[in-house]
């Protein structure tokens, strides 16, 4: 007869959270800590929020460039070129205003080239009803267009090197013709200047002016004339950028040889004269067929001048960050350096040119007749560097209605536009701006998901013997695995959801034996914090 033992399962459920732990990247040496405790944890989040303490530089990487702001700091050169870039050229190429040039020149390897139209138009300009003359031919119309192409380059830091090219036509209606075209009046020059004080600027420039012939094409040689200058520049900015203002200064003296481009046309008028004699007139009498001239007319279309001039200019400007405007005043004083004879008719003859001819001598009219102007004008920069247009206009002070014959007229306005480009061979550097390394922070991350393992062992109730091979079935709970107790009656399971389970126990020569346990879910987060909880260690004695 078989004998029956009552089999005693005595089960130690455990619910063990066996952290599965996952890293984060380790930091380089130095870091923080691969571990950070709650502690360290709010000591990143203050040291993220306060200001990164500076880093150990040398003394050179720390000091800031020199800008207008912060006169007597050192200047990068990068920074130097670009601040110098939107410097342009006048009239005849070299860096300025319109007709002023600066004592200033641009970076080593820039350059600059520029077009410049110009308009002038208006009624009884020439031959106003005021003048006498007029009465014998009528008020006049009289317009003009034009335009120059300026080029420049710096081959060093205080050297410029300066070129233009200009074309314009005159028409009026009381000239035959009544059209005059100049095509290709060159100028060639050169400049220096250097800064001798803080904010000072001076130099000077030479400069040739290469005419072309009237009624034929190409260079008058005998009319090339020349002009040579010092110039001086007072640039605020240098005291500071709250006042971005510069003064210019400009004595030149201009050899104007422009009369022998007429010289040929007014032999042939002269000698189609009746009673002309030319013995007579070479040895020096006062008639007025060996001073016939072309008219004033003629001399305003081809810009001619039979005296050289000594002009002074003064400027103003202000280089605001968008516009650049400027004031300008020019004043030639007439030089009789050919020794010019102007001829002045007694009382009740007529000028050489007959009744129309009513020009006056420059001895007798003095500065009403010479050669002076008021400029307004401005500079627009585009967000486009390098670029620039340029308007300004042109208002006679003196000279556009006396006319003498030493002197060709001065337009009573002129209006001017343009644009020009600068452009700099070294390109400016572009700075990216390199976040330092991450700090990284290691901590454990608990991934265990909720629940845990449970632990028993199966004895004889009796004995207390441990049960070998006996069968540990979750009841109602396909999904887990059946187990098996080892020699010392002892088992395992793997994980297993939190809540409660029942377990059927079999064994050779022993009756079937049930217990419950149960695997508590972990604890809530504590409040206000982010952070997950942790699975909680729980242990629970059975007996069955």
């Amino acid at each position: 007869m078989r004998h029956s033992r009552w089999l005693a399962l005595i089960l130690v459920a455990q619910a063990v959270a066996l952290p599965m732990t996952a890293f984060a990247q380790t930091p380089p040496a130095g870091g923080r800590p691969a571990a950070a405790t709650d502690e360290e944890d709010e000591e990143d989040i203050d040291d993220e929020d306060a200001p990164a303490a500076p880093a150990a530089t040398s003394p050179a990487a720390t000091a800031p460039a020199a800008t207008p702001e912060q006169p007597g700091t050192p200047e990068t050169d990068e920074a130097r070129r670009t601040r110098i870039l939107p410097r342009f050229s006048s009239l005849d190429g070299s860096i300025g205003l319109l007709h002023t040039r600066a004592a200033q020149t641009g970076a080593a390897g820039s350059f600059r080239f520029g077009l410049i139209g110009e308009y002038f138009g208006a009624s009884e300009y020439l031959r106003p009803p005021t003048l006498g003359g007029t009465a014998a031919v009528g008020v006049d119309s009289a317009s003009h267009v034009g335009g120059t192409a300026t080029l420049s380059y710096s081959p060093l830091d205080f050297l410029e090197i300066f070129a233009s090219i200009r074309a314009y036509a005159n028409a009026n209606d009381r000239e035959r013709p009544s059209l005059f075209q100049v095509l290709g009046d060159t100028t060639l020059g050169v400049k220096g200047a250097a800064r001798i004080w803080r904010g000072l600027y001076v130099g000077g420039y030479a400069s040739l002016y290469l005419l072309n012939r009237s009624g034929d094409i190409g260079l008058l040689g005998d009319s090339t004339s020349a002009d040579f200058g010092v110039l001086s520049t007072l640039d605020l900015r240098d005291f500071g950028a709250s006042v971005p203002l510069r003064f210019h200064i400009n004595a030149h003296y201009y050899l104007d040889n422009s009369s022998a481009i007429v010289s040929q046309t007014e032999e042939r008028r002269r000698a189609a004269q009746p009673g002309y004699d030319a013995a007579r007139c070479a040895s020096g009498a006062i008639d007025p067929t060996c001073f016939l001239e072309v008219s004033r007319i003629e001399r305003h279309a081809l810009g001619i001048n039979r005296v050289d001039r000594f002009g002074i200019n003064l400027a103003a400007e202000a280089e605001l960050p968008w516009v650049r405007p400027f004031l300008e005043w020019h004043v030639g004083v007439p030089v009789n350096r050919q020794g010019y004879s102007c001829f002045e008719p007694g009382t009740g003859m007529s000028g050489p040119g007959g009744a129309a001819d009513d020009d006056a001598c420059l001895a007798r009219e003095g500065f009403s007749a010479m050669p002076s102007r008021f400029t307004i004008g401005t500079r627009v920069l585009p967000p486009v560097r390098g670029l620039a247009a340029l308007l300004a206009f042109d208002i006679a002070t003196s000279g556009s209605s006396t006319f003498v014959r030493e002197l060709a007229p001065t337009p009573p306005w002129q209006f001017y536009f343009g644009a020009s480009f600068a452009y700099d061979i070294h390109p400016p550097v572009q700075r990216v701006e390199v976040p330092g390394p991450e700090r990284v922070t290691t901590r454990e991350v608990d991934r265990t998901p909720p629940g845990g393992h449970v632990v028993g062992m199966v004895r004889d109730a009796e004995s207390h013997n441990a049960v070998g091979g006996a069968i540990v079935n979750f009841t109602g709970h396909p999904e887990l695995h059946i187990l098996a107790t080892a020699t010392d009656g002892r088992f395992r399971s793997g994980h297993i959801a939190p809540g409660e389970y029942r377990l059927a126990v079999t064994a050779p020569e022993f009756n079937p034996g049930e217990c419950t346990f149960t695997v508590p879910a972990p604890a809530p987060a504590p409040e206000g914090s982010t952070a997950p909880a942790p699975n909680a260690d729980a242990e629970v004695n059975v007996n069955c």
